[in-house]
């Protein structure tokens, strides 16, 4: 299975989603699966997130940090099955701040 994991931040940086990401990276590769590491900054929008995803051509999307990836659920579910992973700051966000929209 081919699984694109999408961050905030990627390796070389020091942060908890990086790490977190690379940890995910190597626990897919070491069990026999294909992992893409996709950085995606605040700047990107939905079609530069669309076109990453159809050139990676995975079965899975996996987006780190609902807040600042969440953002590409509909583009990432139109083209694999979709996971979007809640840590750290997502959960110290104010109760009244809302990630993802229903539909």
């Amino acid at each position: 299975m081919k699984v694109l994991l999408a961050s905030p931040s990627v390796r070389p940086a020091l942060t908890g989603n990086a790490t977190t990401v690379d940890r995910w990276a190597r626990g897919l590769r070491a069990r026999g699966h294909d992992s893409v590491v996709l950085e995606v900054p605040r700047a990107s929008s939905g079609r530069d997130f669309a076109r990453a995803v159809d050139r990676a051509r995975p079965d899975v999307v996996h987006l780190h940090h609902a807040e600042r990836c969440g953002r590409f659920v509909d583009e990432a579910r139109a083209r694999a099955a979709v996971v979007v992973s809640f840590a750290g700051t997502d959960l110290l966000a104010p109760l009244s701040f809302t990630v993802l929209r229903a539909g």
